[in-house]
């Protein structure tokens, strides 16, 4: 499985994005910042003649700002910024370490529960084997019925828990 296509990776990587963001317009505000502004239009007086008259207005300003010292606030923002940056690398790592250890979990359930359907299914079929020589036995008249009545349960019991791995088997596969 790919993790970085499950929605909550996504979410982390966003997270990650927007602190490098972050970091990068703090620091950018450390730099002088140049503001353009323009105006055109017309001057209307109310007592013109005729609309001949009007007057185009039009200006223009550049402002500059430039912050010379601004008493420590602007690295105490970097770092802030770099450590919002760093706490979700490390929550992505995080979250990456659990999801690969529920997927382990899950895996060697699988091989355990596995491991159980195929030793259940064979005494399964080894005490079919048994509970047919008991009735052999029995109708030749050599074991009691207490013997085959055993048997079978014994055979009963071995289906049961050959139905309960198969389902534990399954279990872990929907889990993972």
């Amino acid at each position: 499985y790919s993790l970085d296509n499950l929605e909550r990776f996504r979410l982390q990587e966003l997270e990650i994005t927007k602190g490098s963001k972050i970091v990068k317009k703090v620091e950018a505000s450390k730099k002088p910042q140049v503001a353009l502004n323009a105006y055109a239009g017309y001057n209307y007086n109310i007592d013109q003649v005729s609309h001949f008259e009007q007057e185009q207005l039009w200006q223009v300003a550049v402002n500059v700002k430039w912050n010379l010292h601004d008493f420590g606030a602007t690295p105490a923002r970097v770092q802030q910024a770099k450590i919002a940056q760093l706490q979700a690398i490390s929550q992505k790592d995080t979250t990456t370490e659990g999801f690969k250890k529920l997927f382990a979990k899950a895996q060697n359930e699988i091989e355990v529960a596995l491991a159980n359907y195929k030793t259940t299914q064979s005494q399964y079929a080894l005490l079919q084997e048994s509970e047919t020589i008991e009735q052999a036995r029995y109708d030749a008249g050599v074991a009691t019925l207490n013997d085959l009545l055993l048997a079978k349960s014994k055979t009963e019991l071995a289906k049961s828990q050959m139905i309960q791995s198969k389902y534990a088997y399954q279990n872990g596969i929907f889990y993972l």
